[in-house]
């Protein structure tokens, strides 16, 4: 190292020779200078440098030197090697954590970016859904809107009905008090006559009426005896309860009304029946 010598008298360092101190302000000094100075082979730590003429610390140069010291007494071609094995260890430490870190920046990019192609494809498929929701949703407001306004036409046609059914019911009512007042007056208008006298006798003296379809009756046929009815002119067209039957002569069955036995069996032929004589009587 031949760099080294006192800063102050330019004594370079030999075997067996004087020791030499570094100052924390970067100077070198040997023992002799700085016994000149205050008279002491090793000096204080507050020492004022004879260069610089500053406060500054001593170190001996030996082996023992600090490491940030030391590396000013080294090969610089030792040290640019070290300096570059160590670069290496860095620039390598540096770029695994540097290519783990920019791994997993590029894993989550890629989740992210499939992620937001997902939300995407979910949000168009919600967006989709909702105008379907709403275009249904539509579509049943409408529906109820007709419901409800048929519900209400049937709600006024079922109170039509209901009035209309209401009138009718009082005009039967009506009809029908209408009807068992004039019945009522005509039964009372209408003589009564004895429940035991109902029918003329039949050796009275009631002429016996013919009638058409070759049936007599001896009674003149009174609507007021026969039938109640209020229509009192039905009851003369009606068949005479007493009916004279064939033969010539008129016997009790055909006076009751009653026809023979091969008569009975062919009642639908009586318009057949000869009229009976009763002149030979």
């Amino acid at each position: 190292m031949d760099f080294i010598h006192c800063n102050i008298c330019f004594e370079v360092p030999k075997n067996g020779g004087r020791t030499f101190f570094l100052t924390s302000c970067g100077h070198i000094v040997c023992a002799k200078c700085v016994k000149k100075n205050k008279h002491t082979t090793t000096p204080s730590r507050s020492e004022v440098c004879r260069t610089c003429k500053s406060t500054c610390d001593y170190s001996e140069i030996n082996r023992n030197l600090d490491g940030n010291s030391k590396m000013f007494f080294q090969s610089p071609k030792d040290l640019a090697a070290q300096y570059m094995i160590n670069l290496k260890k860095v620039l390598e430490f540096q770029s695994y954590h540097r290519s783990r870190f920019f791994k997993y920046q590029t894993e989550k990019m890629n989740y992210l970016n499939k992620y937001a192609k997902a939300a995407q494809t979910e949000i168009k498929k919600r967006q989709e859904n909702e105008k379907k929701i709403l275009t249904e949703k539509e579509k049943l407001r409408n529906y109820c809107k007709e419901r409800a306004q048929q519900c209400q036409e049937l709600e006024e046609q079922l109170s039509r009905c209901k009035e209309e059914l209401i009138l009718l019911s009082n005009k039967y009512k009506e009809e029908n008090n209408h009807r068992k007042s004039s019945r009522e007056r005509e039964r009372s208008a209408t003589p009564k006559r004895s429940q035991n006298n109902q029918f003329p006798q039949l050796y009275g003296d009631t002429p016996i009426t013919t009638l058409s379809m070759g049936c007599t009756t001896s009674t003149p046929n009174d609507p007021c005896f026969l039938n109640a009815n209020p229509n009192a002119i039905s009851p003369m067209f009606q068949e005479s309860p007493v009916v004279a039957c064939g033969g010539d002569y008129l016997t009790t069955p055909a006076l009751l009304g009653l026809p023979k036995t091969s008569q009975r069996r062919s009642l639908g032929n009586r318009a057949e029946m000869p009229t009976p004589s009763f002149f030979h009587l």
